[in-house]
């Protein structure tokens, strides 16, 4: 017994403990670097790892970065001498941001976005990124939308968000024409619903107070529906 544990002290004290420092900021300089140019600032917290032993003094690691780097991330790392293998998961929370299109004041549903009603500022993007949602990166890009939701000030501008305005809006006055064989009549309608080009609302014919279905074929006319 006494031969056996002073083996199993020797092997112990023999163990050389692994530089998990040393591998965290590597770790993070790698993704940093991976990351270059894609984001205009990037934020790397590797988490703190147990300590570890290993059986050789000397070895090498390997940091095996995925493809996919946003968010809490599992990153595998390798550790290999002559003789011996050791596999770790190191966890990192890599934030991401990018100068996106924000609200530079509250903006309530249906308004329209102008261009002094939005500016550019660094967001973190991760969770954007994450979720697949489409972020405005330019001022120009917000002409022509209206907020789809409330906006409160500082936002970011998304596909979620924000609409197209319609070529026809609630309660437009519209011409509608209605078209049999060869005979065209023009009737003056009010839009009951919005809608673009292309599109079918539903508008009211102001003078016999009859509701129908119309094509949108200008911001100004429709097209009688049969």
């Amino acid at each position: 017994m006494k031969v056996l544990a002073f083996i199993l002290l020797l092997s112990f004290s023999l163990a050389s403990e692994v530089n998990i420092a040393s591998i965290g900021a590597t770790l993070a300089e790698q993704i940093n670097a991976k990351l270059e140019g894609q984001y205009s600032k990037v934020q790397v917290s590797v988490l703190p790892h147990p300590k570890v032993s290993f059986p050789d003094k000397d070895y090498q690691v390997n940091i095996n970065l995925p493809e996919q780097l946003l968010g809490m991330t599992v990153i595998p790392v390798d550790i290999d001498s002559q003789k011996n293998h050791l596999s770790l998961q190191f966890q990192a929370n890599i934030k991401v941001y990018k100068n996106v299109v924000v609200a530079a004041k509250a903006l309530n549903q249906k308004s329209v976005i102008a261009k002094e009603a939005v500016a550019l500022q660094e967001k973190d993007v991760t969770n954007l990124i994450l979720a697949k949602k489409t972020f405005l990166e330019n001022v120009e890009e917000a002409a022509d939308l209206r907020a789809k939701t409330f906006l409160k000030e500082g936002e970011i501008l998304t596909s979620e968000k924000t609409e197209k305005i319609p070529d026809v809006l609630l309660n437009a006055m519209l011409t509608m024409i209605a078209q049999k064989s060869s005979i065209v009549i023009k009737l003056p309608v009010k839009a009951l619903e919005e809608g673009c080009i292309g599109d079918t609302i539903k508008v009211i014919n102001t003078k016999y107070n009859k509701i129908v279905l119309a094509k949108i074929t200008k911001s100004n006319e429709v097209l009688l529906v049969d």
